[in-house]
């Protein structure tokens, strides 16, 4: 073929017109030459703005339409009127005549089954046109502009979405039509420009459709007293392809149920989306005609629904990003002992309430023929139920790679095996097992199994594979040697706490507290240093929810706070009545010499973790150490409250005390907010990373606030605190005892008002009747005996004086300036002279509530 005459084929079939003889002749120049090849003229007319405007918008209308190419005659027309893209060149309009006549053709009804504008047709253009479901803000924004469907129909042809997902093959049916012979052999008007099967969207009427070679989709609604488009009547073939579908979405079912049974043949996967919340209400889809099905599933079904499939012949179900309860008849008599169904799950459930499978028989009453149930898990985490207490499963075996956090509820269990996933790992909560002889084998991520002490102490073999794992119980009374021959654990959990002697467990030594405590104290002995204890739900007793022994004398015990995401997740330990007596929260029984405190979280949680005795008019302590630990060491990532309560009065009137001995508490490694309450002793607190709040109490306390703006309050004053590290301008003196008479305290604290602030007074001899319940900041030095003798006017007042004596900033208080009867609160390390105190303002205080 002659350079002429190829370039002349490029034109006609791809800008389907001739050229003109000085495009002729550049072009053939320009190839002769060698400046070009002919490859690079084909490239250049096939993305040419004419090309892209007179013959892509073609293409696409088609295959949005129609879902196939445009047929030659649509090209070039016939009987010499021109094809669609000379006319499109003579009228910019013609594409509004074309689609007009597209959405009035047969061809087009059969696909989407209505020309008017409604969500069914709103969703199929979606479904077709771009392969998604659209939001329901991209539906009413459509009906918003009031378009026609022809309208519309450009909209989506010509949207960017849709040249974006086609420009590939745009380009390439281009660039197949300038190098065929016959271009009729490429705008065959059969093929689709994307290699898919075809979507049919069901109508109100009796719909007879056939699908194409490839995947097809059949879309259908049910709505009771409405629209709807899946009828019994319907007869809906597959023909060729391996993975047809018939989607139904159903709205509103009739009072009691309803159920269709469309004549179906060659689909092979069945989508419903139940969308009625009310259980009662369900929809079933009956399968007595249909054959072919591989597998049928709930897909995004709401909470509360209630969805049946009946007399399907596979044995495969599926659960994909649905909630509510699907229920499967699979036909035919089982009579074996290891009938086997498949379940598939994708992203189903959720942690407060599971999707539900069961088996039914086609009557839609309980079926417990199936012993084995095999699951496999993909894309994103479930959570799932198995049944309803009617199944007789004794083997649960799941594969896939998210996790499955499941309730099994068949008594009948006695295997579970995870070993075929490969990754996510399972939850398995089977405490209805009440079988001899319990198997479980974990995968190789972090998995769980809950059994009945019972069923548990009667196991046969327990392996958690690779992962952290946990072993769980309804309690801790499980026999030890059981425990001890399992392997690949991490941890031993009970879900209802209770007594645990921690040394008779060789193998685990992290021992998890799920449940909640305050049915009776929890007395952990054994404790080795080795040991942890983790506490996911609130402890509580009258005295002592938590009482801890060790096994060897100098034992470190370690425990942890674990709070979860959700409503009052929180953890806290309490000690809540005790009338007449003293109480605590947490109590030792010997061994225990130092204790580790780590408050975490696992999820997301505001509310600090926290351990507290409730005031009874006794004195009550978060922790009686008396005889016991004086080291506390704690750490972690979340907020933690030893006693400090918010609005909990912690004036030495209540008896509201941290410790009850002196104690040493390091929380240099806790990133999480600390409120904390010393005891009444002489105690060495030091704070961690965030904004902390710290009492020292009574006795002569040395406190570290470390990072953060922290608090140092003071209730009480009967001894001297001595601050290390106060920080002008970041950290705070807190006080509730003055009552300033223009700052409003706040739990929080307040900052302290300017007007309660007093900074120009040389010395206590000064101090004017005006300066009443005020901080007065002395603008000279004094000297220890001046701190203690001179005196001023009657009135109530801290003062913060330069002691020249001890060489540090101090703060202290009288009730009455005008006699000696004075008190030192406080001592600031980091204050060493005069322009230290004077350094201070209004702001370094607050007013506090409680």
């Amino acid at each position: 073929m002659t350079t002429s005459a190829a370039i002349t084929r490029y034109y006609e079939h791809i800008l389907q017109r001739a050229p003109t003889a000085d495009e002729l002749s550049a072009a053939v120049s320009s190839v002769d030459g060698g400046t070009q090849s002919l490859t690079q003229i084909r490239d250049s007319l096939a993305t040419s703005s004419e090309a892209v405007t007179f013959i892509d918008q073609i293409i696409r209308i088609y295959q949005a339409a129609f879902n196939r190419l445009p047929d030659i005659t649509g090209m070039q027309g016939a009987g010499g009127d021109g094809g669609w893209p000379d006319q499109l060149r003579a009228d910019p309009t013609t594409l509004f005549t074309i689609a007009a006549g597209f959405t009035n053709s047969q061809e087009f009804l059969n696909i989407y089954g209505s020309n008017t504008v409604s969500t069914n047709f709103l969703n199929a253009l979606y479904s077709n046109v771009l392969g998604r479901t659209p939001s329901a803000e991209e539906i009413a924004a459509w009906f918003a502009t009031g378009q026609s469907a022809s309208e519309i129909l450009i909209g989506f042809s010509n949207s960017a979405e849709f040249q974006n997902n086609t420009a590939s093959e745009v380009l390439a049916l281009k660039q197949a039509s300038g190098d065929a012979a016959d271009q009729s052999s490429v705008y065959n008007g059969t093929d689709p420009l994307i290699s898919s099967g075809s979507t049919f969207t069901l109508t109100t009427a009796t719909d007879t459709f056939t699908g194409t070679s490839s995947d097809d989709t059949f879309s259908g609604v049910f709505e009771n007293g409405g629209t709807t488009t899946i009828n019994s009547a319907d007869t809906l073939d597959g023909a060729g392809g391996t993975g047809d579908a018939l989607n139904i979405r159903a709205i509103d079912n009739a009072s009691g149920g309803s159920t269709v049974a469309p004549q179906v043949s060659n689909t092979e996967n069945f989508y419903i989306t139940n969308q009625d919340a009310t259980s009662n209400d369900f929809f079933a889809l009956d399968f007595t005609s249909t054959t072919g099905e591989v597998a049928v599933w709930s897909k995004s079904s709401v909470a509360g629904s209630v969805t049946r499939a009946l007399n399907v012949d596979a044995t495969t179900a599926g659960l994909d990003s649905t909630q509510g309860t699907l229920a499967v008849n699979f036909s035919g008599a089982r009579t074996g002992t290891s009938d086997a169904f498949s379940l598939n799950v994708i992203g189903s459930g959720t942690s407060t309430a599971a999707a539900v499978f069961q088996t039914i028989t086609s009557s839609a009453s309980d079926d417990s023929t199936f012993e084995v149930a095999n699951i496999t898990t993909s894309t994103s985490d479930s959570f799932v139920q198995l049944g309803t207490g009617s199944m007789s499963l004794t083997t649960v075996n799941v594969s896939g790679s998210n996790k499955l956090t499941m309730t099994e509820t068949s008594s009948t269990l006695s295997t579970v095996s995870a070993s075929g996933m490969t990754g996510g790992g399972v939850d398995i909560t089977a405490t209805s097992s009440t079988a001899t002889g319990f198997s479980f084998t974990g995968s190789g991520s972090d998995d769980r199994i809950l059994l009945t002490n019972t069923t548990l102490n009667n196991a046969s073999s327990l392996n958690g594979g690779n992962g952290s794992d946990t072993l769980a119980s309804t309690s801790f009374s499980v026999t030890a040697s059981v425990i001890n021959s399992a392997t690949n654990f991490t941890t031993l959990e009970s879900t209802s706490g209770g007594n645990l002697t921690a040394s008779d467990f060789t193998g685990i030594n992290r021992f998890l507290f799920s449940g909640d405590g305050s049915t009776g104290r929890s007395s952990i002995s054994g404790v080795e240093t080795s040991d942890s204890f983790v506490f996911s739900a609130d402890q509580s007793q009258t005295d002592e929810a938590l009482r801890f022994t060790g096994q060897n004398a100098g034992t470190t015990l370690t425990f942890e706070l674990q709070a979860q995401s959700g409503t009052d997740g929180q953890v806290e330990v309490f000690a809540n009545t005790n009338s007449g007596n003293d109480n605590a929260a947490v109590g030792f029984g010997g061994n225990i010499s130092s204790v580790v405190i780590n408050s975490t979280v696992s999820g997301t949680q505001t509310n600090a973790n926290a351990i507290y005795a409730v005031d009874n008019n006794y004195n009550h302590y978060a922790f009686d150490n008396q005889g016991g630990p004086s080291n506390f060491t704690i750490t972690g990532d979340h907020a933690l409250t030893i006693t400090a309560l918010a609005g909990v009065s912690m004036s030495s009137s209540t008896d509201t005390i941290g410790f009850e001995s002196a104690v040493n508490v390091n929380a240099a490694d806790l990133s999480g907010v600390l409120r904390i309450a010393g005891s009444n002793s002489a105690d060495v607190i030091a704070g961690g990373g965030a904004a902390d709040i710290i009492y020292g109490l009574g006795g002569d306390d040395t406190l570290t606030g470390n990072g953060g703006a922290d608090q140092f309050r003071f209730v009480g004053f009967n001894a001297t605190d001595r601050i290390t590290d106060f920080s002008n301008g970041e950290d705070k003196v807190g006080s509730n005892v003055i009552d300033f008479g223009n700052t409003t305290a706040t739990t929080a604290g307040a900052t302290l008002n300017a007007a309660d602030y007093v900074d120009n007074r040389a010395a206590i001899t000064a101090i004017g009747s005006a300066d009443g319940n005020k901080v007065i900041e002395l603008q000279g030095a004094s000297s220890t005996t001046q701190v203690q003798t001179d005196t001023g006017a009657a009135v109530e007042a801290y003062v913060l004086v330069f002691n020249s004596t001890t060489g540090r900033g101090e703060l202290w208080y009288d009730s009455d300036w005008s006699n000696t009867g004075r008190t030192q609160v406080a001592t600031f390390d980091t204050i060493t002279d005069l322009a230290g105190v004077t350094g201070f303002s209004n702001t370094d205080f607050v007013e506090f509530v409680a």
